[in-house]
């Protein structure tokens, strides 16, 4: 195969792709996008956002909307184990089912498949996900040899995508 590929810049209002992503500003007390304008996080809290329980597209699209015109910059969600309730219980599920299999030992793509929907949709109102995948207290359900299993954490000294400070 053979092809040209074309890059321009992007040229929209959205300030996740003009600015590219977040991170820590250098003097590490707030954060900003790549390029170095300042990001303010005034985040809310959508915790079962990506389960049945809100509904995709219509309700996910009107509530983003709603929390667009009132200046939020974050959606804060889980996509796994919930803070109050146990695992598999089925108002957890989404469309196609949990995001994980009964014994923990894989993820189930298609859980996620149709997450990304709905976190896609967020970024192009430029509201950036902040994607929570476990409370703590459900790490046990995971089987060894799992990093969240191991004192330092998984090689590279890293938990579920954040890098960890040295000497933590």
């Amino acid at each position: 195969m053979t092809g040209k590929v074309e890059v321009v810049p992007y040229k929209g209002d959205n300030p996740l792709y003009r600015h590219g992503p977040i991170r820590v500003a250098r003097d590490r007390r707030r954060f900003e996008h790549a390029d170095g304008t300042p990001f303010f996080w005034l985040g809310d809290t959508w915790w079962m956002g990506l389960c049945e329980r809100l509904k995709w597209p219509e309700e996910v699209r009107t509530l983003a909307e709603d929390r667009k015109t009132k200046g939020f910059t974050v959606i804060q969600i889980v996509a796994g184990l919930y803070p109050d309730m146990p695992a598999f219980d089925p108002r957890g599920r989404n469309e196609s089912g949990f995001p994980w299999v009964e014994n923990f030992s894989r993820i189930r793509p298609e859980y996620f498949d149709r997450a990304d929907l709905r976190l896609t949709y967020l970024a192009d109102q430029g509201l950036v996900p902040c994607v929570v995948m476990a409370w703590g207290y459900h790490l046990s359900h995971f089987p060894p040899p799992s990093a969240a299993h191991h004192p330092s954490g998984p090689p590279g000294g890293r938990r579920v995508g954040v890098p960890l400070p040295q000497g933590v």
